[in-house]
């Protein structure tokens, strides 16, 4: 069984885009269940150790990602008429002081 008859038999959904986009799951969200238990213990040292990543470390990992995921190769996106850099956009700016 391949995805695009997952989704046509148990979903009732016709997919419109490339079958060489990465697999995505779907989700219907109710308003009424949320999730409200604390993390695991694991999730929350990944977060932590995630939000301690000083700037250079994580302009590296979103390079990294951007070089392996090649978004450039992508004919659905190629077809979008956009373009897509593994470097990242230099603009000038300026830090302003506190108030």
């Amino acid at each position: 069984m391949t995805i695009t008859d997952l989704f046509l038999n148990a979903r009732h959904m016709e997919l419109v885009y490339s079958g060489s986009l990465p697999c995505i799951k779907i989700y219907t969200l109710v308003s009424w269940k949320r999730y409200t238990k604390a993390l695991p213990v694991h999730q929350r040292f990944s977060l932590v150790k995630q939000s301690r990543l000083k700037s250079r470390e994580w302009m590296k990992a979103l390079s990294e990602a951007m070089k392996t995921n090649n978004y450039g190769a992508e004919p659905t996106l190629r077809g979008s008429g956009d373009t897509f850099s593994s470097e990242f956009t230099q603009v000038e700016a300026r830090v302003l002081q506190p108030p």
